[in-house]
């Protein structure tokens, strides 16, 4: 199996990135043709703040994708990431499918458009409590404490009693996931510590502080790279660069940045292999628009591809092949299925 490694070293582990696989001997192709233009917002009211979560003080964020259909209502509402408090995704849901907007048309006529992202932020007005309390820095100290000594059994203990409390305001959130992301790193599980620095980023630097925020964005960028998500690497690398004095702090990068940019135009299949932890949706943002589902074990129910300007459901047989064409746009893969359920994503070279 022929591979090009990128080297990375910084904050300061590392890892050895991007594997390849070879392209699938004998693949099923599927494909796809049409074209759209974007549909436009007419109203988008804001979510109605849950009562409970008012009264807890709990701020945080969901980030919702989600199909406008030819009638410009949406569609297809989905949780894609939030920080953690389950009535703000529910309340996020709940307006995002009261959206209206003007739909997408082709030729005059109007059609679904694909792939709408958006991220809906929880903030309380007027919150005097919005910097970190004090029984949140006891907890948090003694939890920081716990993984410097690997007291690893007493830290995830807190951690838990931490996550089921969820009494978090918007920067006591953003802390408790670089806790979670310092703690997976501690006990070297990189997919945890991947979910938990990108919940920490998506609070945002004013609540993480410019330090934590710019250190959460490097990590992951590596975790990133590691898992083979090199569109995704790319896009936290541009956000570093757009923090403050982020020039400098992403310099580091650069070179792996570069080095992914190269990668993205040649000729190797790229592969991503995944292992479904839960209920949500597994998701993966496409960097180019071809790809076959390999190396399938388990049950996987379903797998939609949602791009700007249209969408594809389908089940998943081992060594299918889809082939997108250019004017859909970026596209990403959600994959529904059972826990524990396993494939290889391999994206392939437009010119196999």
């Amino acid at each position: 199996m022929k591979q090009t490694r990128i080297a990375c070293e910084i904050l300061p582990f590392k890892f050895i990135g991007l594997p390849f696989l070879s392209q699938a001997e004998s693949p099923v192709k599927a494909e796809i043709f049409d074209t759209v233009i974007a549909a436009e917002p007419i109203e988008r009211v804001p979510p109605r703040y849950p009562k409970h979560a008012a009264m807890q003080k709990q701020e945080g964020w969901v980030q919702v994708s989600f199909v406008i259909g030819d009638d410009g209502k949406v569609l297809d509402p989905i949780v894609t990431d939030s920080s953690g408090i389950t009535s703000l995704e529910k309340a996020a849901l709940r307006s995002v499918e009261k959206w209206q907007y003007n739909p997408a048309t082709r030729d005059g006529a109007a059609i679904e458009q694909c792939q709408t992202r958006v991220q809906l932020d929880f903030r309380l007005d007027n919150n005097k409590e919005s910097g970190v309390r004090r029984k949140f820095r006891t907890k948090y100290m003694k939890i920081s404490t716990a993984i410097a000594e690997q007291d690893f059994v007493s830290a995830e203990l807190g951690l838990q009693e931490f996550k089921e409390d969820k009494l978090w305001n918007r920067t006591e959130s953003a802390l408790y996931w670089l806790l979670d992301a310092n703690f997976a790193n501690a006990i070297k599980d990189s997919h945890r510590e991947l979910a938990s620095s990108f919940r920490g980023v998506l609070s945002g630097e004013d609540a993480l502080g410019t330090q934590n925020y710019q250190y959460l964005q490097s990590r992951l960028f590596v975790l990133q790279l590691k898992d083979n998500q090199l569109s995704a690497a790319l896009e936290t690398y541009k956000h570093l660069v757009e923090s403050k004095n982020g020039a400098e702090a992403a310099k580091p990068l650069e070179a792996y940045a570069a080095k992914i940019k190269e990668v993205l135009t040649g000729e190797q299949p790229i592969a991503r292999t995944a292992t479904l932890l839960g209920s949500r949706n597994w998701t993966h943002k496409l960097s180019r628009d071809r790809f076959t589902m390999t190396n399938v074990n388990g049950q996987l129910d379903e797998m939609e591809i949602r791009c700007d300007n249209k969408r594809s459901r389908s089940t998943i047989a081992n060594d299918s092949t889809w082939t997108i064409p250019k004017s859909w746009g970026q596209c990403t893969v959600f994959v529904k299925g059972a826990k524990n359920s396993s494939f290889t994503l391999v994206e392939e070279s437009s010119q196999a």
